[in-house]
């Protein structure tokens, strides 16, 4: 008797960039993976592995995740292309590091925790999560007043950019052990000539608050080390 090979799902995975344009189109089986999809327009299109987030119907597709297939002739698969990044860990405010509850996925101060920082402009970067459950999502903030959880970080499955501003350390507290300078990190969502939203530190969580003339100080001050504990951006 023959085999049911032909009887297997398949469908053409179209990969389109978040603005619509094609990236790139083949065919795949029922057991194709989000890795497997990255792999493919890698081969195809040349963005690397690393640099590529993937999006199926507004959600995040992960490595592990596979694709559903069976009732579609083709599957939308919208990519994002990452710039070049490194590593690193986000510290300040009244101390301890920028982190992520693993069960509940909340932004809060609390252990050392990995980031990919990627530039996107000239000072304006973004920040994903590295390892655990909810790598691969980014920081991003709510929409609301500033001073409040209304303007809370968030993990997002869309990067947000931040721009960062430097001084020196006379913007932290005493008592933190901070670094050569200081550093605010700022939402674009105001223009440079505007009063900045800038991360505030809170004892359980972070949010957004308003200053005049890059004014940051204290809570909203923080240092970003890279692998290797060097300051990774500073005063050009």
């Amino acid at each position: 008797m023959g085999s049911n090979v032909a009887d297997e799902p398949t469908a053409t995975i179209v990969v389109m960039t978040i603005g619509g344009e094609a990236v790139c189109r083949f065919e795949a089986g029922s057991d194709i993976s989000g890795l497997d999809i990255k792999r493919r327009v890698e081969e195809l299109e040349g963005t690397a592995v690393n640099q590529q987030r993937l999006l199926v119907g507004g959600t995040l597709l992960s490595d592990t995740s596979q694709v559903d297939v069976a009732d579609s002739a083709e599957v939308g698969v919208r990519l994002v292309r990452l710039p070049p990044s490194e590593l690193v860990t986000i510290e300040g405010g009244q101390g301890r590091c920028v982190s992520v509850d693993e069960a509940s996925g909340a932004i809060r101060p609390g252990p050392s925790f990995q980031w990919r920082m990627a530039a996107v402009d000239d000072g304006e970067f973004t920040f994903e999560a590295v390892g655990g459950p909810h790598a691969g999502k980014f920081i991003s903030a709510l929409e609301g007043k500033a001073y409040t959880k209304e303007t809370e970080l968030v993990l997002a499955d869309l990067p947000e950019t931040w721009r960062i501003v430097t001084s020196d350390q006379n913007r932290f507290y005493g008592w933190i052990r901070g670094g050569p300078f200081s550093i605010g990190i700022r939402s674009t969502r105001t223009a440079a000539d505007e009063p900045g939203l800038f991360w505030r530190w809170q004892s359980d969580h972070y949010h957004l608050a308003e200053k005049p003339r890059d004014e940051f100080h204290g809570d909203e001050a923080y240092f970003i080390k890279n692998e290797v504990g060097s300051h990774t951006v500073g005063p050009c």
